[in-house]
């Protein structure tokens, strides 16, 4: 790094992820390859200690610590704001860069100058791919989600089009969406389409972005050329049946915002039939393992039982045009941005 402007702004958010974020820190400066770059860190209220690791082990990161969880969407435009490179990268605390990452690809968007979005290839810890594309949703999806297809079938190209199953991971392609677990944003791009939507809580506000971006006739490419490892999930475990509705609710959301609210009702409908259908396993999961003298219904059983309230109360009104479901009961729209995106970010 330098006193001059970087190239790269990395903007990574954590919340009680202290060993994981230590890891992917450490990551960033093998994972340069030469590239100047800046690391900005929001931590939305963690209680794990990571604040303290930072400032003692990573004294040269940018640290913004919030009192709340604001949120994934405002706490990357909150670093947005301070970030000063030329692209910004917004990375997941939970990943590893391997070595020359960052360098690869700022060298693939300097020869693309009509991409506005690059996102990689990713694996798990154990190897496997993961996927890092998919398309927009539509009704084709919910009613596939909502009858199981996509797990009764998993290695069906049909029902798992949404994830992109079968891509050619070697190939550059134009995709709908990269996932927000690493998203290379050029600064002229965000200048013109603005920051992420604090509507969104966590999920949907990295399809929302590229739906924008799209519109706006910048490309959102998919570059095998790097490739990073993700742990997946590692802020959303902790708090499952709030993350659950999240998700629901910003899909809903995104629909409502891309396709006009009759078609997110009718896709709020499909995913509460859908539901509905599964209750009846779900009660007798509950009764078994009440006859084992268990203290409660499985965690899982609440997840479930919570997301279909959801989407009941749904059907009389947009519930999921609501603020989002906050862990720490704070409003999504704490930027006060909301539907018009993310707001001015600085020269």
């Amino acid at each position: 790094m330098s006193g001059t402007s970087p190239d790269v702004s990395v903007v990574i958010v954590n919340w009680n992820t202290a060993s994981l974020l230590r890891q992917c820190l450490a990551s960033v400066g093998s994972g340069a390859g030469g590239t100047c770059y800046e690391v900005v860190l929001i931590d939305n209220a963690s209680r794990d200690g990571s604040q303290a690791m930072v400032r003692t082990e990573f004294p040269e990161v940018t640290l913004l610590a919030n009192t709340t969880n604001r949120g994934f969407a405002a706490a990357c435009n909150q670093g947005m704001r301070l970030a000063r490179g030329r692209y910004i990268l917004l990375l997941n605390s939970d990943t590893q860069l391997p070595a020359g990452t960052l360098a690869c690809v700022v060298r693939f968007a300097d020869e693309k100058e009509d991409v506005g979005v690059v996102g990689c290839a990713a694996r798990y810890p154990d190897g496997r791919p993961q996927s890092t594309c998919f398309r927009f949703y539509n009704l084709q999806y919910f009613l596939i989600v909502a009858l199981g297809l996509h797990r009764l079938f998993p290695r069906a190209l049909f029902f798992n089009r949404h994830r992109y199953k079968g891509l050619d991971q070697t190939k550059v392609q134009e995709v709908d969406i990269v996932a927000g677990v690493f998203m290379l944003v050029r600064r002229e791009a965000l200048h013109e389409v603005g920051m992420l939507d604090t509507s969104y809580f966590m999920y949907g506000e990295d399809a929302d972005w590229c739906w924008r971006f799209c519109r706006a006739g910048w490309k959102v490419v998919f570059f095998p050329g790097a490739e990073i490892i993700h742990h997946h999930g590692a802020s959303a475990s902790q708090q499952r049946s709030i993350m659950e509705r999240e998700l629901r609710r910003s899909q809903l959301f995104f629909v409502d915002r891309a396709h006009g609210w009759p078609a997110a009702w009718l896709a709020n409908v499909i995913l509460a039939g859908g539901d509905l259908a599964r209750s009846p396993w779900w009660i007798l999961q509950w009764v078994f393992r009440r006859s084992k003298r268990d203290s409660g219904p499985p965690a899982s059983q609440w997840v479930h039982l919570r997301r279909l309230l959801f989407h009941l109360g749904g059907l009389l009104q947009p519930s999921w045009r609501s603020d989002a479901l906050s862990p720490s009961r704070g409003s999504a729209r704490s930027e006060g941005t909301g539907r018009d995106g993310g707001g001015e970010l600085p020269n």
